[in-house]
């Protein structure tokens, strides 16, 4: 006698959507949507275009002298609205020049409609930029608190940097995951 146990199993799939919320790929030439926090005199950051990840430009961040303090350069981003995002996944490629491991590092601040909301990832740094002579794809997953409706994104170069390096970015993404 043969039997034969058939289990029923149950699963669900939950299909998890992402939408497109910024993309910065410098091919306009320009770096003029983002912001500048620090001190202006001992950095630059202009679009480059020699050895590009792709397309014409990138971004580049360039210390020029040492400083005390921090030097940060921001892009600010909307949620997009009617939509309940969950998790914000940035994504972009990185090279550097002459930074060391822990002198670079990718932030971002929540915002709501009345004022800060926190830190992605809380108190720590959303990603630790490694020193990468070739581009190198990096990238982090977020969950975000209800009442964010906008990210602040910041290229921090912490004040133990020496007064030489560069930074480069390109294609960098922001999507939104529901």
């Amino acid at each position: 006698m043969i039997i034969v146990f058939l289990a029923a199993v149950s699963f669900r799939i939950i299909a998890q959507s992402t939408v497109l919320i910024a993309k910065f790929d410098f091919e306009n030439g320009t770096v003029d949507k983002w912001g500048i926090e620090g001190n202006r005199s001992n950095f630059t950051f202009t679009v480059d275009e020699t050895n590009t990840h792709s397309g014409r430009y990138c971004a580049r961040l360039t210390l020029t002298k040492p400083s005390e303090g921090e030097r940060r350069r921001y892009m600010g981003f909307s949620m997009p609205s009617g939509q309940k995002i969950s998790k914000v996944h940035i994504r972009f490629y990185l090279r550097t020049e002459g930074i060391a491991d822990g002198d670079a590092t990718m932030n971002g601040l929540e915002n709501s409609s009345k004022g800060v909301v926190g830190w992605l990832s809380g108190n720590i740094p959303l990603i630790q930029l490694k020193p990468a002579a070739e581009w190198t794809f990096v990238e982090a997953k977020a969950d975000i608190k209800a009442a964010t409706s906008g990210v602040v994104l910041y290229l921090v170069i912490k004040n133990k940097a020496l007064g030489k390096g560069s930074v480069w970015i390109d294609d960098l993404s922001i999507e939104g995951i529901q």
